[in-house]
């Protein structure tokens, strides 16, 4: 299966047009890397680690299994489970277990509720309304969260509003997303991708190319080169950029193991509402798991500063209220994730930015970025012609 609208794979060996540079390895420009690689094109990805995913990159635990670092839940939106199944070669399969929402007293609704859609909604548009005051009022400082109301209202209102009575049944890949990313990545690889370290500092354009400076001094040319908008890189000049410092934060998860006569319903993901400890809990679905068993992604909000005895007793807690497990119920735990990762304080726009660059946008959702990037393929289509 194929990304719709894209010619046969491509591999890139011994063309000789500058290569393209795609800053980030998240799923969206993982994507955006095999769709730029389909087309012909000499691809490399470039981020700061080699744990490829970004935000969905993969920990390796004591037992070998590679598991997701955060919890996960893909939103419908037109095309995209079908355009994930094609881009990474993996079946996506109906949720069994629907994602619900528990608040802190232990009430539970469905992920997807018209009321809170409809509240999200207004709660956008007096955040954009706000954001464009404080810009005006008090000056560039608030350009970032005008940028990310205006791009997440814009989101909403194309892409969104349009699945208010429509089927919400909500899908997921078959095998996991640890198994999603590992599949994405080596399809990128198969079409001809590249991969390479490189903790971008700065880019200056150099008559028709752009030259990427890594924190250890090294340099890399580029025909063209793509980036998130969630990147520390800031305009200097028309042709230059340069990256702020970094700040870097931890994010902090528990593997938990239950039996499946001690499981009341395997939620496959449920996001907690007002919860100062537990922001939420996915069920951890990997190929050829023991059926006797599941395990679960226990997200923590900050590292839990609580012993041993305290931090099981919370887990126990957080999954009994969830109803995953049964007031009688017992879990096994598992391990540890802990992942470092790079906050990101401002944004830069979506869209063209220089010649030869431009910035992708993700909407702190996979499937809004996605479905903002197939309208942004179109205009550099356009652009490129």
């Amino acid at each position: 299966m194929q990304i719709p609208g894209l010619s046969q794979r491509l591999v890139w060996t011994g063309m000789t047009q500058a290569e393209e540079v795609i800053i980030g390895s998240s799923p969206l420009m993982l994507v955006h890397a095999l769709d730029r690689a389909h087309k012909g094109h000499r691809v490399c990805v470039v981020d700061r680690t080699d744990n490829w995913g970004g935000s969905w990159q993969l920990a390796r635990l004591d037992t070998g299994d590679n598991v997701e670092i955060a919890c996960h839940v893909i939103e419908v939106f037109p095309g995209i489970y079908d355009l994930l199944e094609s881009a990474a070669g993996v079946l996506f399969t109906g949720l069994d277990a629907q994602p619900i929402r528990v608040h802190r007293t232990g009430f539970k609704i469905p992920y997807f509720n018209r009321f809170l859609m409809v509240a999200s909604g207004l709660r956008l548009l007096v955040g954009y309304g706000k954001a464009r005051l404080d810009v005006l009022i008090k000056g560039a400082a608030y350009r970032n969260q005008l940028i990310n109301f205006q791009t997440k209202l814009h989101s909403y209102i194309r892409y969104q509003l349009g699945s208010f009575f429509a089927s919400q049944k909500m899908r997921g890949p078959r095998d996991g997303y640890a198994d999603f990313v590992e599949k994405l990545t080596g399809a990128c690889r198969d079409a001809g991708v590249a991969f390479a370290v490189m903790d971008v500092t700065g880019l200056q354009r150099d008559t028709d190319q752009w030259v990427l400076t890594g924190a250890d001094g090294a340099t890399r040319r580029a025909g063209r080169v793509f980036l998130t908008t969630a990147t520390n890189l800031r305009p200097v000049s028309d042709t230059a950029y340069k990256a702020d410092p970094p700040q870097f934060a931890q994010r902090h998860a528990a593997v938990v193991q239950v039996n499946r006569t001690d499981i009341a319903t395997s939620h496959t993901y449920a996001a907690f509402w007002r919860d100062p400890q537990v922001a939420r809990i996915s069920r951890i679905d990997m190929p050829d798991a023991d059926p006797s068993a599941a395990r679960f992604l226990v997200e923590f909000h900050r590292a839990p500063e609580i012993d041993q005895d305290a931090l099981l007793a919370l887990i126990e807690n957080r999954l009994t209220k969830a109803g995953i497990l049964k007031s009688d119920g017992v879990f096994a735990f598992i391990g540890a994730v802990t992942c470092e990762f790079t906050q990101y304080i401002d944004l830069l726009p979506a869209g063209p930015l220089a010649p030869g660059l431009w910035a992708l946008h993700s909407s702190g959702n996979l499937a809004a970025g996605l479905a903002a990037w197939q309208t942004a393929r179109d205009d550099m289509e356009v652009k490129e012609a």
